[in-house]
This record gives C-alpha cells, sequence and structure tokens, in this order.
C-alpha cells in the first residue's frame, strides 16, 4: 500500500490528537506500507497540474498523482468524492470504496 505524505498531512490535521499521531508514525513501520515524498521539481509539478485538472486539494490531488501515475487503485470511504476528478483525467483514477460490513 502507498500513501502519499501529503494526505497523511491531512489526516494528521484533521484528527489532531495523540492517538492520530500514533496511528500515523505506526503506517511508517509496516512493510506493506510505503510513505510516497514529494520529492523535486518534477513531482510538484506533476502534483500542481493534478489539482488543477481536478480542482483536488493539495493532499488529495497528492493521492490522485500517485494512483494515475501507478496505476494503482484509491481505496476511500466516499467514492463519490472521487468521481468527479477522476472525470477531469484522461484516464480514469481506480476508486475502491471501503464499507462496513455492517452496512
Amino acid at each position: 500500500m502507498v500513501v502519499p505524505a501529503l494526505a497523511m498531512a491531512d489526516a494528521a490535521t484533521a484528527n489532531r490528537g495523540d492517538d492520530a499521531a500514533d496511528l500515523l508514525a505506526g503506517m511508517d513501520l509496516l512493510d506493506a506500507v510505503t510513505v510516497a515524498p514529494l520529492s523535486g521539481p518534477r513531482q510538484i509539478l506533476a502534483l500542481a497540474s493534478m489539482i488543477t485538472r481536478t480542482g483536488l486539494p493539495h493532499g488529495d490531488a497528492h493521492v490522485a498523482a500517485i494512483a494515475d501515475v501507478a496505476v494503482c487503485p484509491i481505496l476511500t470511504l466516499d467514492a463519490a468524492h472521487w468521481r468527479d476528478p477522476s472525470a477531469a483525467l484522461d484516464e480514469p483514477l481506480h476508486i475502491r470504496e471501503i464499507r462496513d460490513p455492517g452496512e
């Protein structure tokens, strides 16, 4: 699983507290999780392009940029959030909604 650094920063901002910080720090220790940094001018320009094309905020645009380049799915609790941004791209994003099995 790839977790973009800006998405982690957004999650930490939205969920302030020790539990959120511990959870995010713990993700970096998992073998199956890679934290994707934002590195260098090429990636910054790709992020800026994604923001411009989709209207997504920085953290979500970083998720979309990584998913677009790696051709991997975005796991989300809200697939509807990604429909319009995905439609704005030449190739649509692969969205997988995670649901509570009890719902």
